[in-house]
């Protein structure tokens, strides 16, 4: 489906199922229930429970979709997509992320995952020895493009000259309370000296993709 919308001001009731079934994965995704989703995008609770919820509800309008699309990320044509799209992301080195955000079409060749479900079209995987229980296991991690730091997200940033994999515990009086995934060491680093490249979207561990 094409991203330009413009021509159109209701969807139809295939594209309905399909942004039912998208948005009910995402908030599965992020943990979160209607009332607070809701309140996330601004937006009232009925006219949500309609949307994803009521079987005999009206099509909604195209532009109560941009402030849900805008908190997940997406575009309102990604919502609307078939749920379950196969989707090949690049997998780059950690050192070679800030290049690949910059010219992701130089990484055309690339070795690629295969994912049988929609992630983000600018989707790419970083695989990374990380220690867990004392032991050193290679994961791939998968990230879609954010310039935003949140709580108890799994995020890539830059932060001096180094890129880090890093989960926040806590933001507060403009510090970032954090781990780095990488070594278990926790940090504790002034929001303005954070550039955030990516949130992370999917993890694989020992080849299983979860």
């Amino acid at each position: 489906m094409s991203n330009n919308l413009t021509s159109k001001t209701r969807i139809s009731r295939e594209e309905l199922i399909n942004l039912r079934t998208n948005i009910l994965k995402k908030m599965a995704l992020l943990d979160i229930k209607l009332p607070e989703f809701a309140t996330l995008v601004g937006a009232s609770y009925q006219a949500l429970r309609r949307i994803t919820y009521d079987t005999e509800s009206s099509l909604p309008n195209i532009t109560t979709l941009y402030p849900i699309a805008d908190f997940f990320g997406v575009t309102v044509a990604d919502l609307l997509k078939y749920p379950n799209m196969p989707q090949y992301v690049p997998i780059v080195k950690l050192y070679e992320v800030e290049d690949y955000l910059k010219s992701p079409s130089d990484y055309e060749d690339r070795e690629k995952i295969l994912l049988t479900e929609y992630v983000d079209k600018d989707a790419f995987a970083i695989t990374i020895n990380n220690k867990q229980y004392d032991v050193m296991l290679e994961n791939t991690f998968i990230f879609k493009p954010t310039t935003k730091i949140s709580m108890d997200n799994l995020l890539l940033i830059k932060y001096m000259q180094n890129l880090m994999l890093i989960h926040v515990l806590n933001i507060k009086d403009n510090n970032v309370n954090l781990i780095n995934i990488t070594d278990n060491k926790e940090l504790e680093i002034p929001s303005t000296q954070i550039t955030t490249l990516g949130i992370g979207v999917k993890l694989m561990v020992n080849n299983d993709l979860i």
